[in-house]
């Protein structure tokens, strides 16, 4: 799509396949951090991203029906 390219040059300052996400991850400008972030969520947002990005594939309990729970909220939220 060629405004989704024009978007992601115009709002990334590298080209957005060399992005790394995982090294992003807890980045924020500092006008959007109206609270700071613990150590304990920085730890828990690596944790649930190696399950999304792993375990959740198969489906895994325990985290399988809060990962469900939470996609539906967040379509409901969006929609």
């Amino acid at each position: 799509d060629p405004t989704l390219i024009a978007l992601r040059d115009e709002l990334y300052t590298v080209p957005y396949k060399n992005i790394s996400w995982s090294a992003e991850r807890h980045t924020c400008s500092s006008l959007d951090d109206y609270s700071p972030v613990t150590l304990l969520q920085r730890f828990l947002h690596n944790v649930l991203a190696v399950y999304e990005t792993h375990l959740a594939l198969w489906k895994l309990p325990p985290f399988s029906w809060a990962r469900n729970a939470g996609i539906r909220f967040a379509m409901q939220y969006i929609a």
